[in-house]
């Protein structure tokens, strides 16, 4: 298939589709399963590493302590937010 017939079975413009295949534009997971179903592909066949070495019945863990999370901020990286002494914050 062409990036034209993939982009026109998506419903939306060549270059977002390409966008998207390069990388260069964020999407949605909806755009996401609708490319999986118009490619024939499993889902996530579409997701990057690391995220798709993983089984879709994987229960998450908090990766310092190898434990099921308390918080779902554990599933994916964050950093910590900054606080600064004049702000007041607790």
């Amino acid at each position: 298939m062409t990036q034209e017939e993939i982009a026109a079975a998506l419903g939306v413009p060549r270059p977002t589709y390409a966008n998207a295949e390069a990388g260069r534009q964020r999407v949605t997971v909806d755009f996401l399963w609708k490319a999986a179903v118009v490619l024939g592909v499993p889902l996530q066949k579409l997701v990057p590493e690391p995220l798709a070495s993983l089984p879709l019945w994987a229960e998450p863990v908090d990766p310092v302590t190898g434990a099921a999370p308390t918080s779902f901020g554990y599933i994916l990286p964050h950093e910590s937010p900054k606080r600064t002494s004049g702000s007041g914050a607790a």
